[in-house]
């Protein structure tokens, strides 16, 4: 009697797929009881918070004398709406630092933000003279209200020096097409395998190419394709150069890096590069941080679990970056550092 040749296949396949379908199930649930030990995603405040009123609408960042915890610290801003204390009489250089949540410093405290590091630095350095690094940062501020932003301070703080820290998700607004979501659904699957394995499958992806879906995507699509993000992203650096002129100060484009993929492969670089060149073309001074933080475990740097912004050592690598550059900047821009 003769036996077919897919005899016995059956039954193997069957019993491979019991294994596959057992291994699953264990890695749900292995994986969900990790869950249940780990703390919990939302930063606890700090106990200086305590008792202070917490910060929910935008416009209170920027409220003078507010004083609230917002992302887990103390938030506090002087008469004009500035994080910090209240300002001292002209220094011998001010520097006035604007852009949005990453130079306002969300989730840590004030001592720690680059611009703070920068002026402690920079006055120990050079004794013989003062100089005021001024954070007018403020979370959710894209371009427009950047540069609007510095158009209102300058006049007021005759700064020596005008830095304008720009995050790629600044050019949100009129004509930006957003068009990412996956790494969020993914991160938000009642599945705690695909919570854990489907981020890092799809971060892997954007290291090769630009998945339909990732953030990578969106960007590029945004940055390389779109008209009105360009002209807009020309027109803000241009308000930008303006108001340099006006004040007699250089202005500095200090680039945020994407605390995602810090590595030579970093998939934003292209982006930081384009809006460099766009500053340059201006007359202003780019600086870079990505070099500051290749090679760093992402999670060392970010504030949260799930919140990437910066955290103390993360501001302290973007501070050594742009204290860096502000040295090589030209003579014409007096700085002297």
């Amino acid at each position: 009697m003769s036996v077919g040749v897919g005899s016995g296949v059956g039954p193997k396949l069957a019993l491979l797929a019991f294994g596959v379908a057992l291994s699953l199930l264990l890695s749900e649930v292995g994986l969900r009881a990790v869950a249940m030990l780990r703390p919990p995603a939302a930063r606890p405040a700090t106990d200086a918070c305590e008792g202070l009123p917490d910060i929910t609408r935008a416009q209170d960042l920027y409220a003078p004398w507010a004083h609230g915890c917002y992302n887990g610290v103390v938030h506090r801003t002087n008469g004009l709406g500035l994080r910090g204390a209240r300002l001292a009489a002209k220094p011998d250089f001010r520097i006035l630092v604007v852009g949005d949540s990453v130079a306002m410093g969300s989730g840590v405290e004030e001592a720690q933000t680059y611009s703070a590091r920068l002026e402690q630095s920079l006055n120990e350095a050079d004794t013989a003279r003062s100089v005021e690094v001024v954070n007018a940062g403020v979370a959710g501020f894209n371009i427009e209200r950047v540069a609007q932003r510095a158009e209102r301070l300058a006049p007021r703080l005759a700064p020596d020096l005008i830095v304008y820290g720009y995050t790629l998700n600044d050019l949100e607004g009129e004509g930006y097409v957003k068009t990412s979501g996956t790494w969020g659904e993914l991160r938000g699957s009642p599945s705690a395998l695909v919570r854990f394995l489907g981020p890092r499958l799809f971060e892997l992806a954007e290291l090769v190419s630009s998945p339909r879906g990732s953030y990578v995507r969106e960007l590029a699509d945004n940055y390389r394709d779109n008209r009105k993000t360009a002209a807009r992203l020309r027109a803000g650096l241009e308000r930008m150069r303006r108001i340099g002129e006006r004040e007699s100060a250089c202005v500095v484009v200090f680039l945020h890096t994407y605390l995602f993929h810090l590595n030579r492969w970093h998939p934003m670089a292209e982006f930081y590069d384009r809006v460099a060149q766009s500053a340059q073309a201006l007359g202003l001074s780019p600086v870079h941080s990505l070099p500051s933080v290749v090679g760093r475990k992402r999670d060392a740097l970010w504030v949260g679990r799930v919140d990437p912004h910066p955290n103390a050592e993360g501001h302290a690598r973007f501070a050594g970056a742009l204290e860096a550059g502000l040295r090589g900047l030209p003579d014409s821009c007096h700085a002297g550092f």
